[in-house]
């Protein structure tokens, strides 16, 4: 993936930037839920804010949210949280998703979910519970930070 490489290099160019972004809102429905997480985790590592894109990602990722592993999940809210995008359906249904599948969460998708949620000032009791239990759980594996 193009916007993965790039990001993954901290190299921003503005127009590829502005043309993948086109072109994956024209095809996001047939983006699968690694590709949605990919996609919002780019822009966000690059710092890159498109609306259209963003409202693309969230509103597909609403729909196949079932499909979505620990890590696209906590990952698809770390973007949201740094780019600043709130959409209070799209970390409803992340929530929901992240709840059914706590038990499969790294410490690092906790770590993602928790700040993201902190960030957001999103406060969601049942997922804020569930993490803070599965945290206590696996305490031990945490890192420093």
């Amino acid at each position: 993936m193009i916007a993965w490489s790039f990001a993954a290099l901290a190299w921003l160019d503005a127009p590829l930037s502005d043309a993948i972004a086109a072109a994956a809102s024209a095809k996001i429905s047939a983006f699968e839920a690694q590709d949605l997480t990919l996609m919002a985790w780019s822009f966000a590592a690059l710092c890159v804010w498109n609306e259209p894109l963003l409202t693309s990602i969230a509103a597909e990722a609403i729909c196949r949210i079932a499909q979505f592993e620990p890590q696209d999940i906590s990952n698809t809210a770390w973007a949201c949280a740094v780019l600043g995008y709130r959409s209070r359906p799209l970390m409803d249904a992340l929530s929901a998703e992240a709840i059914q599948k706590m038990g499969e969460c790294t410490p690092q998708d906790l770590a993602n979910m928790a700040w993201s949620g902190a960030k957001m000032s999103y406060a969601n009791k049942p997922l804020m519970d569930s993490l803070a239990a599965s945290a206590i759980r696996n305490i031990g594996e945490f890192s420093t930070q």
